[in-house]
């Protein structure tokens, strides 16, 4: 990349181990971007992007998407700042029939969907402010079913609607310095606990 390393563009994407968050960083990698790639565990195809750009790629590894796993975050890019922060991660189940074990469910929906996430907007509007950088963007990943929920994954959607909720708070809070904003998707390919029903 021809511009300076002060000008180059910088990018964060959680979840970043598989799927959508995978191929986001393979996108901005391919863009010239530098990105961090924040994921659970390193794996096989993490390893091939960290040998083919090391000097723009990262992993950072924490265990649970929860508060404990931003105080990671937030320690190994301390003083950091980042021009795009993508908070992708996500965790997809039906939920569990055992009524001993919802609050435990419930807890692991909100850290993922909606704790983690906000902590990590915080302290990306924290260095984005402190650098004075202008342009800077938010993109948190819902989901259709924020909107349109289903009633077996109804933890899954509630959380996933107070994402949506949190983001539109964000985006009036942190204006005009950073753009937040949320994607909707559905399926980018179906797994196997997807229903005929679901599919449509």
């Amino acid at each position: 990349m021809s511009k300076g390393v002060d000008k180059q563009k910088s990018i964060m994407v959680t979840g970043a181990g598989r799927r959508l968050g995978l191929l986001t960083c393979q996108y901005y990698l391919d863009k010239g971007f530098k990105v961090a790639a924040i994921t659970r565990a390193k794996n096989t195809a993490l390893a091939e992007l960290a040998e083919r750009v090391p000097q723009n790629f990262v992993v950072c590894e924490c265990e649970t998407y929860n508060a404990a796993g931003a105080a990671i975050v937030a320690e190994q890019f301390m003083n950091r700042s980042f021009d795009i922060l993508v908070n992708n991660a996500s965790y997809f189940v039906e939920d569990t029939d055992a009524v001993a074990n919802k609050p435990a469910q419930y807890q692991a929906f909100f850290d993922v969907h909606m704790m983690f996430p906000m902590l990590l907007c915080d302290w990306f509007a924290a260095e984005s402010n402190a650098k004075s950088k202008k342009d800077s963007v938010i993109i948190n990943m819902s989901d259709i079913y924020s909107l349109k929920p289903a009633f077996e994954r109804s933890l899954y959607c509630s959380t996933k609607a107070g994402l949506e909720n949190l983001t539109q708070s964000l985006a009036a809070k942190f204006a005009p310095l950073i753009r937040v904003n949320s994607v909707q998707p559905g399926p980018l390919a179906f797994l196997p606990e997807h229903t005929e029903d679901g599919k449509v």
